[in-house]
């Protein structure tokens, strides 16, 4: 996906919070939330069994729960959270309880320290798994964590990392003030990720990596984040040339430069009326200039393939080259309709 050329630094996608009242629901909610931790720790469980890793299965009666609202990336939808100091971290969708986060750092701890000290090792480990093999275990973690494996996600890429790292050594330095550090490579980790896209092919605007699994050779995977909640079915429709949708696009565009909340940041610019870059992707409709129509549930948008188009705006008289641009605006037109769903800017 090419978005990334215009990375964003300030997304007007702020939605309400959610009505619904975490104190008034907490005990049945906690309920909830454990059983549902329960079920996924159970296949969990037979999973691993079927591997070899060894399982400790945590109590999460004993676990601690809160609402976490506007988490970092996430706008203001919140997550719940049921958490295991140095055991279990698992977050939860408020809506339906789907389990969208599961840290085993139990299980990791087991692997990548000794006595609260990082294990160092002089040289970097090598895989004993192949790539193949590391898909399908991690492929068969996000069924048990998840229920079962999401639908729009394209190829699954897996890499083997090895982080460097530093430890503390046995003894002290020759001035005996500070332990002595050593430094070297820790324990060496597969890295699987499905960016998400449709059955067409068309990708997801902003969710690069919809599921992220880290898996540890001897101990299993520890870790998955099914990153978004976007929902999509199918394209039943043909896509409209982009052609087709140039010019609302650049009425749109032009809009934004003088909405009230963001003309200030165009002032004096103008739009250059030839797009900097266009592309088929799925987004979630924020519809910008008219944010006030967006409900309150903002997690119950579903996903619509639209045109994402970028304009760039430069000062009267300057060359214009993209490295010369001032500002950049996005907008996004259904593909289908052509009705503005919305965008954002740079």
């Amino acid at each position: 996906m090419k978005t990334t050329k215009y990375i964003l630094i300030a997304l007007l996608t702020s939605m309400v919070s959610s009505a619904s009242s975490w104190e008034d629901a907490f005990p049945e909610t906690k309920s909830a939330m454990v059983k549902k931790a329960n079920e996924a720790l159970g296949r969990v469980e037979a999973m691993f069994a079927k591997h070899g890793y060894l399982f400790e299965r945590p109590n999460m009666e004993d676990a601690s729960a809160e609402r976490i609202d506007k988490f970092p990336g996430e706008g203001n939808r919140g997550r719940l959270n049921l958490h295991m100091p140095s055991a279990l971290n698992m977050y939860f969708l408020p809506k339906d309880l789907e389990i969208i986060h599961f840290f085993y750092s139990a299980q990791r701890e087991k692997i990548a320290y000794e006595n609260s000290e990082i294990r160092i090792f002089k040289e970097k480990q090598k895989p004993k798994l192949s790539e193949e093999e590391a898909i399908a275990i991690a492929k068969e973690f996000a069924v048990a964590v998840l229920g079962k494996f999401p639908a729009n996600v394209g190829k699954p890429v897996a890499r083997w990392d090895v982080p460097g790292g530093v430890a503390a050594a046995p003894g002290e330095d020759k001035n005996k003030r500070r332990p002595r550090l050593i430094s070297g490579y820790q324990h060496g980790y597969w890295r699987i990720t499905w960016g998400r896209e449709t059955e067409e092919g068309y990708p997801f605007y902003g969710e690069d990596s919809y599921i992220w699994i880290e898996l540890y050779e001897n101990v299993g995977p520890t870790f998955i984040s099914a990153n978004t909640v976007t929902q999509f079915d199918k394209v039943d429709f043909t896509p409209l040339k982009k052609e087709e949708v140039l010019d609302i696009a650049r009425a749109k565009a032009k809009e934004i430069m003088k909405w009230k909340p963001t003309r200030e940041k165009f002032e004096g610019l103008e739009l250059d009326p030839e797009p900097a870059h266009s592309e088929l992707v799925v987004v979630r409709p924020n519809h910008l200039t008219k944010r006030k129509s967006i409900p309150k549930d903002s997690e119950d948008i579903k996903g619509r393939l639209a045109w994402w188009v970028a304009f760039s705006c430069y000062a009267p008289g300057q060359e214009r080259k993209l490295d010369n641009a001032q500002r950049a605006v996005i907008v996004w037109i259904d593909a289908e309709n052509k009705k503005f769903l919305g965008g954002d800017m740079r």
